[in-house]
């Protein structure tokens, strides 16, 4: 793994530890979107961005 390529998955961790973490998670607690819980969708669409964000860093110096 070349250093680069190391970084930007260390700051995609990084953007991960803040999406995912109590403060910004608890600003959707008492929102709803078209009806759902806002809090567990978005965790949900946090992960699958950063999933997608990791799978670009490695798929693209391939």
């Amino acid at each position: 793994m070349n250093s680069r390529k190391g970084q930007r998955l260390v700051a995609v961790a990084a953007l991960g530890w803040l999406l995912l973490n109590y403060p910004l998670v608890s600003l959707f607690n008492h929102s709803t979107w078209f009806g759902v819980p806002a809090t567990p969708l978005a965790i949900l669409l946090s992960w699958a961005a950063l999933i997608a964000l990791n799978w670009l860093i490695i798929e693209r110096t391939r």
